[in-house]
């Protein structure tokens, strides 16, 4: 191609058609883009974003990779407060990403998330409480939450209970959706080489139908439990499917995003004295929320080096301390309120005021993973996670 055929290919528009009208910064992709996804909007591109953004990244003529324009980094910020203000890429974060394909590769990708991954060198951590749009998470971090992640399907299927989803919240109804998430979520964790063909359609068969429900006529009990068990299966096909389930997902990753959105707008608010059961409920939804974007936004660090799920995720209300979320009767519940009451703080105030120094103690797993991303590799020695103690215990 000549260098004037490259540069018309350049200039043509990358942004779908309602970020262009609304003059807002666009990340292009199928079926939806993240902003159009969650404010439920028509997204159509003039050309297919997977042409005009090859490989997921601006080329120059010349060959060298670009970022996405208009980002800011501040490499001597602490890390909770790393972005604030508008976000332009430092030369330094250029200068790494040149030399690296693991991002934009769907291969470095697959081996990435292989017990064997090798190791990338990009320190930026996600700046919860700042203003940017964009962030970025450490290599340590990320490799963390996959591994945590990953541990979901088979947790839900053995002990009955995620970071999510708590193990009396289906106890008096138990919806068509969770029922074959847990049974897909078994079946997957003993597949065998003879029966992996089988175990693999039979997970688009039922994430499909899945998809297929009249959202419309949604109660919110069911509005959480469809979310939930979309990302169980969404953790088992984007993160430990081969590239059939990966690019399978992909696919209704918008959808996953839309459907969090719509659920964390319908989220009760809570009376001054909560009964246990609505407490419950409220905190699974919160917790379901923030894991919804934690698994889309570690999945776009890996695929593109980036994450756009900042803006959603700091404000979320939620209990970080979990002697309440681990009571496991309304009785244990009201003894827990009676010495406390249920802190509820927002979630990037949370990581804030931890960096800070203004919350001690002993972290336990689930303040781990919220923090992970946050702050990153600098506090591994206390933020790092034994995945078979996690397995039991979040």
């Amino acid at each position: 191609m000549s260098s004037s055929a490259y540069a018309l290919k350049l200039s043509r528009q990358k942004s779908c058609a309602a970020c262009a009208r609304a003059k807002r910064r666009c990340f292009p992709q199928t079926p939806q883009c993240p902003r159009c996804a969650s404010k439920g909007l028509q997204c159509v591109y003039k050309n297919d974003p997977l042409l005009t953004r090859s490989r997921h990244a601006d080329r120059s003529p010349s060959g060298a990779r670009t970022l996405p324009e208009e980002r800011n980094w501040d490499p001597t910020a602490t890390s909770a407060q790393a972005c604030v203000g508008p976000v332009a890429a430092s030369n330094e974060l250029i200068t790494i990403l040149e030399g690296t394909d693991d991002f934009f590769d769907e291969r470095a990708i697959s081996q990435w998330l292989s017990e064997n991954a090798p190791p990338l060198d990009i320190t930026l951590t996600l700046p919860l409480d700042g203003f940017g749009e964009v962030a970025y998470v450490d290599r340590w971090a990320a490799d963390q939450m996959v591994r945590c992640l990953k541990t979901y399907p088979l947790m839900f299927s053995k002990l009955k209970f995620t970071s999510f989803i708590h193990a009396r919240l289906y106890d008096a109804w138990l919806p068509d959706s969770i029922g074959d998430a847990f049974m897909l979520s078994a079946t997957y964790s003993t597949r065998t080489k003879a029966n992996e063909a089988m175990v693999f359609r039979i997970l688009e068969q039922k994430t499909t139908s899945l998809l297929q429900q009249d959202t419309v006529a949604w109660t919110l009990d069911e509005h959480l439990a469809a979310v939930q068990a979309l990302m169980l299966l969404y953790i088992i096909q984007i993160f430990d499917g081969d590239v059939r389930l990966r690019a399978f997902a992909e696919s209704y990753s918008a959808t996953l995003d839309a459907w969090t959105v719509q659920l964390r707008s319908r989220i009760p608010a809570l009376s001054s004295k909560p009964t246990w059961q609505a407490w419950l409920f409220a905190e699974s939804a919160r917790r379901t929320v923030i894991f919804s974007l934690f698994i889309s936004g570690i999945y776009s660090v890996l695929k593109r080096g980036f994450c756009t799920n900042v803006p959603k995720m700091r404000g979320i209300p939620i209990t970080c301390k979990t002697d309440l979320w681990n009571a496991q009767t309304g009785a244990a519940w009201i003894a827990s309120t009676e010495s406390k009451k249920p802190e509820v703080i927002e979630y990037g105030e949370f990581a804030r005021q931890w960096e800070e120094g203004l919350i001690s103690g002993k972290l336990e797993c689930f303040q781990k993973i919220l923090l992970t991303p946050c702050v990153g590799e600098k506090y591994r020695d206390v933020l790092e996670i034994d995945t078979d103690i996690f397995y039991k215990t979040c």
